[in-house]
């Protein structure tokens, strides 16, 4: 039986692919951390000041579909530095916005090179660049892990498929795994056999469909391979020859 190449193997690590799910959304939130907290460095180093009047101000009611909470808004107005009137809508507090009537004045911040990223004086970003990037680093730091656990099984597989010795197993149970794929439950062989020094050790398969795990029964005999140099260190071949056959096969037949 030739060895099942990596591809093969990692299609069958449910370990590798959480860990490939997890770092990239790992990777996203701390890119949007670093982005806003360059945003926050620009405007700490090159932000301009000027005075802005509130032209209006609104609420959008929060929904199931887009609000989760309601918004409040103001809409303002300012005069840039090369004399261009610039209104923009932001976001607010609940505070800020009983506070701020139309035609009330405020301090607000814009990059003389891009005016549109006004904002109001009091806003801060530091806080979301920190949870962003602190979930980021949470989300990476279980995923990388994941994906160094599974790698590192593969190897073993691969090395133990490729040089391991071949012995007879007996099933010892048919079990629900830890694992589920799309929301359907998977299965494992849960197997012993004895090494050539004569001890023995348990070894449990793949995760795999129920229905390719329950061709097998409690007493079947299968094969497995364990690597020479840690003989706990085991995989499951399968290759079925039930015990029941075996036993049915040395049976008289009797002419009818």
């Amino acid at each position: 039986m030739s060895a099942p190449s990596f591809w093969q193997l990692a299609k069958n690590s449910v370990v590798l692919w959480v860990g490939l799910m997890f770092v990239p959304i790992g990777v996203v939130f701390i890119a949007i951390g670093i982005t806003m907290g360059l945003e926050e460095l620009a405007f700490a180093k090159h932000g301009k000041m000027a005075e802005a009047i509130v032209v209006d101000r609104s609420l959008q009611k929060a929904d199931f579909d887009k609000n989760p909470s309601t918004r409040y808004l103001i809409r303002y107005r300012l005069m840039t530095e090369a004399g261009e009137a610039v209104e923009r809508t932001r976001e607010v507090p609940v505070e800020e916005w009983e506070r701020l009537e139309p035609g009330s004045a405020l301090r607000v911040r814009f990059l003389a090179e891009a005016s549109d990223q006004a904002r109001v004086t009091e806003e801060s970003s530091w806080p979301a660049v920190a949870a962003f990037s602190a979930l980021g680093l949470i989300v990476v730091g279980v995923g990388a892990p994941l994906i160094a656990f599974a790698v590192r099984d593969m190897l073993r597989q691969s090395r133990v498929w490729r040089t391991g010795t071949t012995v007879s197993a007996i099933v010892t149970a048919i079990a629900p795994s830890s694992t589920r794929i799309n929301g359907v439950q998977q299965w494992e062989v849960r197997y012993a056999y004895t090494d050539s020094n004569g001890r023995k050790h348990e070894g449990r398969s793949n995760c795999m469909p129920q229905d390719e795990a329950k061709q097998w029964h409690r007493g079947d005999r299968g094969q497995a391979r364990f690597d020479p140099r840690i003989a706990a260190s085991s995989v499951w071949l399968g290759n079925p020859t039930p015990a029941r056959q075996e036993l049915s096969a040395n049976e008289p037949h009797h002419p009818g």
